[in-house]
Order: C-alpha cells, then structure tokens, then sequence
C-alpha cells in the first residue's frame, strides 16, 4: 500500500494567523473483524510529531498483507493551537476528526472517470482541484486513476457544507493498493 499527501490546506486566523496541524491514520480491517490502525506520517494523536500539513507532499510505503477482502479507510485530524508554546503538542487541541465512511459530506472519495469538485480554496488557498491537478484527464476533465487508487478529499475545519470554509482540501490524499513494492514503485515513478 502506498498512502501519498497531495496537499493540505487548513489555517486560523486566530494569534496572528497560523497553519493547523493535520495529522492521518490509515485503518485496514480484515474479513474477520480485526482492525489494523497504521500511522505512516507519525503519531495520529501527536500533533508536532506527525503533522501532515507542512507545504509539501508526502510520500509513504506501507509494508503489510491483506486479504483482498479487507476494508481501508483513511482517517484525518486537525488541531488549533491555543497561544502557548507552539513547538509542544499540549498547546495543541483537536479542531475535527473525520473518517471516510458512507454518505459522510466532510469526506469526499475520487475515483477512476469521477469528476473532481470545483469548490474554491477558503481565504485563497489551494483548491482540491489544484491538488489533484496531476491526476485529472485534460480531454475529459475527470479524474484519471487506476483501478487500485482512490483519492480521499478531506474537510477538517467546516462544521456546515454551507460554509465558506467548506472547501474539501484540508487534507488530499491519494491511496495506491499493490500487490507488492516493484508495483507501486513503478505506478509512483508515472505520476514523479
């Protein structure tokens, strides 16, 4: 498995103006129940250690087997930091914590030929869009994935999908099944 962060964009206005801390776990759950949590960027519950939302993608191989079977959902936290000291993750406090599931507005799955959203980037932030730029069909305007991708689109700050701050881009990322590493190393290699 390959889990890659395309972007995020997520930020407050409050002390001067800061980026929120965005932090991911994968969960893969087997047939029989048994639920597999996997933090590739660092500690899901550790702001300052593993904080996704640093201007840069980020890029991560999951080594493990599952049945073909098993069920994988993506998991995104924000945090707001409350004026202390910025480098200690007790200053930090979760803003929202979203998971893919069905029928969930604040989490958005893209598929292969699915047609991205157009929604702008709150206070001229990237749009998801933009982030998913690379992997959009130029002849058809849809989404250009293969079969063993998704793209997850995440809105972790926006209570209301009326807000203006609802913009589906705090956290993107794309997740990349494989039957071993030469797999995903070359399907990487296309999109480098």
């Amino acid at each position: 498995m390959e889990v890659t962060v395309l972007g995020c964009a997520i930020g407050h206005s409050a002390h001067g103006g800061y980026d929120s801390m965005v932090t991911l776990q994968i969960n893969v759950e087997d047939p029989d129940g048994t639920v597999h949590m996997i933090e590739p960027f660092g500690p899901f519950d550790v702001p300052i250690d593993g904080n996704v939302n640093n201007g840069s993608s980020i890029r991560r191989l999951i080594f493990g087997m599952w049945s073909a079977d098993s069920r994988v959902s993506v998991t995104g936290r924000s945090y707001e930091w409350d004026g202390n000291d910025i480098t200690a993750s007790s200053s930090w406090s979760v803003i929202d914590h979203t998971e893919n599931s069905y029928n969930n507005p604040y989490v958005f799955v893209l598929r292969d030929g699915d047609t991205p959203p157009t929604l702008p980037g709150f206070a001229d932030q990237a749009s998801a869009e933009q982030f998913v730029a690379p992997y959009i069909d130029d002849a058809t305007g849809n989404m250009k994935l293969g079969t063993n991708q998704a793209i997850f689109l995440f809105e972790l700050g926006a209570s209301s999908t009326s807000s203006s701050g609802y913009d589906l881009q705090d956290a993107v990322v794309l997740l990349t099944l494989g039957e071993n590493l030469v797999t995903l190393d070359a399907n990487a290699a296309a999109h480098d």
